[in-house]
């Protein structure tokens, strides 16, 4: 490939990169557009609703332009209600503005309607209640609800079908960073065994082992975020199912640094003990290395999508779990068997093993 043709793709990728970098932006002002359209054909005295209802409703995902333009349909519709009755029996004063506003939300609010619909609702109230006895009749209620739902709807397709957001990557890139930073720290504690284990550097390890557990949470919330951009979107249907997978492999994953942290708890508390022998050390620091490994190699396959089928690599035996008398050992080698387990059971996952991992005989 020449240098210039080189050129040519790099700027091709920087171009779409900058597309999807601002589709909130055109996308925004092309449901506007169209909105704007789509109203003046039916004929309302007021189109500016339809396309100020498309901009507020384009969000990030899918999803929460569908909820965007719920709650502002819901909200608008129970403002012109209210303000309606309210103009007919009681006019236009400062006490009856903030009576009908108070009345309005309070009443969304004890159904339970969401947060943004609440606020929608005393928007309307007071808009339909002032400006619509303004002009002397009841169009403009009737005008802001149509445009509304117009404006929603036309967000909710163009989002939908026009580019779909889509974090895919974002969701699969989270869990070969959680993996990597487990298999790192699994490492750190089989260097820290080797090295006789001393009670001041585990204190710290220990420590820095369960602040792993904030930072999975954050890793969770990227694939969350993710499948909940594309769960309206009928164009991306194969990556919804692969987020799916994702999600239940990220589950696995948390499930893993709950159990490294709680193993690191024991060893230090084992340590603090004096209980622990060198042969001790020695058996867990090599166990400790297999961990990674098998982080490693359940990271690999999750991220192919590649089942390990029966016979592949060698099963974790139950001699693994041969614990003997020893408290300590039997709660490290519980935790250590409910983590390959996870990890193991897991889709498409199932079966995992090492070698590493088999009982000392």
């Amino acid at each position: 490939m020449s240098k210039q043709t080189n050129k040519l793709h790099r700027k091709r990728i920087s171009l779409w990169r900058f597309i999807h970098r601002t589709s909130l932006i055109w996308k925004a002002a092309l449901a506007a557009g169209i909105s704007w359209d789509v109203a003046q054909m039916t004929g309302t005295a007021r189109p500016f609703f339809a396309p100020l209802a498309a901009v507020l409703c384009v969000q990030v995902t899918v999803e929460d332009s569908v909820m965007k333009g719920y709650q502002r349909v819901i909200g608008i519709i129970g403002g012109v209600i209210i303000a309606y009755f309210a103009a007919r029996y009681l006019g236009i004063h400062d006490w009856s503005i903030a009576l009908l506003v108070f009345i309005g939300m309070a009443v969304a609010s004890w159904i339970k309607l969401p947060s943004q619909a609440i606020s929608q609702v005393g928007v309307s109230t007071v808009m339909v209640l002032t400006v619509g006895s303004v002009l002397g009749n009841y169009s403009y209620g009737i005008d802001r609800i149509v445009d509304t739902i117009i404006g929603a709807v036309i967000a909710v397709i163009v989002n939908m079908f026009i580019l779909p957001p889509d974090y895919t990557n974002l969701a699969a890139t989270s869990i070969s960073k959680g993996a990597d930073a487990l298999a790192a720290r699994f490492r750190e504690i089989a260097l820290w065994l080797e090295q006789a284990a001393p009670i001041k550097e585990g204190e710290i390890l220990r420590h820095k082992t369960f602040s792993l557990l904030q930072d999975v949470r954050k890793l969770e919330d990227n694939v969350k975020q993710a499948e909940k951009a594309i769960k309206f979107s009928p164009l991306l249907k194969e990556r919804c199912e692969r987020l799916t997978y994702l999600k239940q492999e990220m589950q696995a994953l948390g499930q893993s640094y709950i159990h490294a942290a709680e193993m690191m708890e024991i060893l230090v508390d084992w340590r603090i003990n004096g209980r622990m022998t060198n042969e001790d050390r020695k058996n867990w620091h090599e166990r400790f290395a297999g961990f990674a490994d098998v982080v490693d190699n359940w990271c690999t396959r999750t991220l192919e999508n590649v089942p390990i089928h029966a016979g592949k690599g060698k099963q974790i035996k139950d001699a693994f779990l041969d614990l003997g008398d020893k408290g300590f050992n039997f709660a490290l080698f519980n935790e250590a068997h409910q983590l390959v387990r996870d990890l193991q059971n897991s889709s498409p996952s199932r079966q995992i093993g090492t070698e590493t991992l088999t009982s000392k005989e």
